[in-house]
């Protein structure tokens, strides 16, 4: 019996359509919109919400006063080569990228 990784409960597919794959994991394509499997904001893949680092953008809580958060998948921060830091100022996390990048 296969298990989903999201919820946890029995797959019962009857078509490829019924499923989906997250991280190499299988799961019910129900459970792609659950608050455990999200997408990050810089390749636009679906995780696992345990496989990415939450950030909150710093320019647009300095410039527009929003607490926005995003994900990033750790392989993106990885290929880029970017550090998530926090602010001295305010103390919200944002994605440090190497000079190459900017």
């Amino acid at each position: 019996m296969i298990v989903c990784k999201a919820c946890n409960q029995p797959i019962k597919a009857n078509s490829l359509n019924d499923i989906a794959i997250v991280d190499n994991q299988i799961i019910h394509h129900d459970c792609m919109t659950t608050s455990s499997v999200i997408s990050c904001c810089l390749c636009a893949k679906k995780h696992f919400k345990t496989n990415t680092k939450e950030y909150s953008s710093i320019k647009a809580y300095h410039l527009f006063g929003r607490n926005d958060v995003y994900y990033v998948c750790t392989d993106c921060l990885n290929q880029l080569n970017a550090n998530v830091e926090c602010c001295h100022y305010c103390n919200h996390q944002f994605i440090n990228f190497p000079l190459e990048y900017l």
